[in-house]
């Protein structure tokens, strides 16, 4: 089911390259990233930077973390929770537009949540 909805996500919009699934303690749950990115490496970073994201928002009184987008030359992550236990993990092209894709990413996390 879980990798059902990930081939949805990456089919959702031009500019999705992968996208991965993990618990809060850093378990692969489902993954379709692309060749040369090992999803096990980018698991607990994923849990640090939304923990990192959920407490910041916290502190500067913004309400509850939606989504964290980091960008680099290369491309773009886009992280957020999927459910209390999971978090979703998509890797976007660098010239992709990342409006209509935080809405899939969306979506995708609303299912992956009540998949598990």
């Amino acid at each position: 089911m879980l990798a059902s909805i990930l081939r949805d996500l990456s089919d959702s919009a031009a500019g999705i390259e992968g996208a991965a699934v993990f618990t809060t303690h850093g378990t692969v749950l489902a993954s379709n990233l692309p060749g040369g990115v090992c999803a096990e490496s980018i698991s607990a970073l994923t849990a640090g930077v939304i923990s990192m994201g959920e407490r910041t928002t916290e502190v500067f009184d913004r309400g509850n973390l939606e989504l964290v987008e980091l960008r680099g030359r290369g491309g773009k992550v886009l992280m957020t929770r999927a459910g209390p236990g999971a978090l979703l993990a998509v890797l976007v092209e660098a010239d992709a537009e990342t409006e209509g894709i935080r809405s899939d990413v969306r979506r995708a996390a609303a299912a992956i949540a009540a998949a598990i």
